[in-house]
């Protein structure tokens, strides 16, 4: 009988070695036939991906479109129509206009291939004041070419824009200057002094002494001219100058942003009126009365100039008589702003806030008086009010610090000096309509910052 031989160990692991080649090739082939579909599958959903958010970008690019032309839309069709409509009326047609507009914007920038997807836009317009916003939102469907193999036919797309824009808006400025005799003071420190030693070298007198620092209109004690015409026969600038120059920037700047005369302009002066049949009679004079001609306005403020000083115990400038005065018999209704009219109405206020008033209350039969904090009460509730603070500067003896105050600014000014600008800030319809003006220069820039332009640019939100 034969006998079986057994096989050494290390020649079976030698047979198993060789063997392991074959086997690994074979492992792989089949791992791989398995994983390259899922890697095709992973790349088309990346494919489809990127699609999606290509589709995304044009649809957010087409909404930032509808919002703005919608709201341009809007702006349009107000200023063609403002004249012809109530407010009501013209915001509704104006919103209708403005989804349509939105509409036809979205639609020429989305594309409208179902091969690359569909979206549907909405546009909803809301309007405050004298502004429009043009919310616009969209949800959209992208086609997949990968994905239905895992259940995904399509991917969700949604996005929005926001966009506003204030429209022409109709806007009366109603501008109130004080022409009292504290408005002819040098416009500047140097101003001041350079007419006190021009009156005092003169030889004029004023309230037995010699020199003045104010431009008065009316010729006293026999003199040949007034401090006024002194002053600017020497180049010498007063304080009301520059109000003029301030009154003149605004109508420039309603010029150049007016449309189709949205911007009016009024001009009236604060002041007792010496021809009026009793006396005093405070009710403003009208320089020019609201309007839109640019041309004749810029002539009108030419003529403004101090008011008289009387001598008759009256003083020349109750402010709160003037105010209501002029609240009453002056001022038109608020309103919205959309048309001519309805608009809206802006006063602003040039004043030192001292104000002369009925009575003999001292040896100078001359009374004066802070204005009250609801003086301009009757302005508040029909405008925005603004106001410029003329400070009332100190006035020295014969204009010198050293000697101490003049003895009229001590009686008459300096017990209201502490509670003017209080009250004047009471009077602006919010701080940032009241300014503090302490010479000519600083009144120009105060001026020019009160004057807001009633369009705003077109802008996205977000």
């Amino acid at each position: 009988m034969r006998s079986l031989r057994s096989v050494p160990t290390g020649a079976r692991f030698v047979r198993a070695a060789r063997s392991l080649p074959r086997d690994r090739t074979a492992t792989f082939a089949v791992t791989f036939s398995l994983i390259v579909p899922i890697l095709i599958l992973l790349a088309g959903l990346g494919i489809d991906y990127l699609t999606g958010l290509s589709n995304k970008a044009r649809w957010d690019s087409s909404a930032d479109a509808a919002a703005l032309a919608a709201v341009q839309a809007a702006d349009v069709y107000v200023t063609a129509n403002a004249a012809a409509m109530n407010s009501a009326t013209l915001v509704t047609n104006a919103e209708a206009v403005a989804v349509t507009a939105g509409t036809q914007a979205f639609n020429a920038n989305a594309g409208t291939s179902e091969t690359t997807g569909t979206v549907t836009p909405t546009i909803v317009m809301s309007q405050s004041g004298t502004s429009f916003t043009a919310q616009v939102t969209y949800t959209g469907s992208v086609p997949t070419h990968f994905g239905p193999m895992v259940g995904v036919n399509n991917f969700g797309v949604s996005g929005s824009s926001t966009a506003s824009a204030s429209v022409t808006t109709y806007i009366n400025y109603y501008i109130l200057v004080d022409i009292s005799q504290s408005m002819g003071v040098g416009d500047t420190l140097t101003d001041m002094s350079n007419l006190y030693n021009l009156t005092a070298a003169m030889g004029y007198v004023n309230d037995n002494e010699p020199g003045c620092v104010y431009g008065c209109h009316v010729p006293i004690n026999g003199y040949p001219l007034s401090n006024e015409e002194v002053a600017h026969g020497a180049g010498i600038k007063l304080r009301i100058d520059s109000a003029k120059t301030a009154i003149q920037d605004v109508i420039n700047q309603a010029q150049a942003n007016a449309v189709n005369g949205n911007i009016k302009i009024g001009i009236y002066t604060l002041q007792d009126n010496p021809t009026a049949s009793v006396a005093p009679n405070y009710a403003p004079q009208t320089i020019m009365a609201m309007t839109n001609n640019y041309t004749g306005l810029t002539s009108a403020v030419g003529t403004i100039d101090l008011g008289p000083n009387t001598i008759n115990g009256w003083g020349d400038s109750d402010m709160a008589d003037s105010i209501s005065n002029f609240a009453s018999k002056l001022l038109q209704n608020n309103g919205t702003g959309f048309s001519p009219n309805s608009p809206q109405n802006y006063v602003f206020l040039i004043t030192d806030g001292l104000q002369d008033i009925p009575g003999y209350c001292n040896i100078t039969d001359h009374c004066t008086s802070a204005m009250s904090t609801t003086a301009c009460a009757p302005l508040q509730a029909q405008a925005t009010v603004g106001v410029i603070y003329t400070s009332y500067l100190p006035i020295y003896l014969q204009n010198n610090p050293a000697n101490g105050y003049d003895p009229l600014y001590t009686l008459l000014v300096q017990p209201y000096v502490s509670s003017l600008q209080t009250t004047l800030q009471s009077c602006a319809s919010s701080s940032q309509f009241f300014f503090q003006a302490n010479d000519g220069p600083a009144l120009i820039v105060a001026m020019n910052a009160l004057f807001a332009a009633s369009a705003q640019p077109v802008r996205l939100l977000h």
